[in-house]
């Protein structure tokens, strides 16, 4: 959804990756990458940050309650495909 909108990004391993995260973290943080979490509003996306959370700083812009991700948000924001992109591309912009 965020690549149909647009939206830069960079997709990270699932949650049960956590030495993975921990890597990537670790490496942003000693090369001064900012990272901006985009994930899901659910258990795995917890997990995820709970991993961040123990080697980088980070912000946070993830989807809108009720919305459990991108998809969804972009799904649920509008019929129209153009309008919805918009929407989405917005709040992206707004929240960072």
């Amino acid at each position: 959804a965020l690549e149909l909108c647009a939206i830069p990004r960079v997709g990270m391993p699932s949650a049960s990756s956590t030495d993975l995260i921990k890597k990537l973290g670790i490496y942003c943080r000693e090369i001064g990458v900012r990272i901006i979490y985009a994930g899901d509003n659910d258990r795995a996306g917890n997990m995820l940050r709970e991993t961040l959370d123990q080697t980088t700083f980070y912000r946070v812009c993830q989807p809108p309650d009720p919305y459990k991700d991108w998809c969804e948000f972009l799904a649920g924001c509008s019929d129209d495909l153009s309008e919805a992109i918009e929407i989405v591309q917005n709040y992206c912009m707004k929240e960072l």
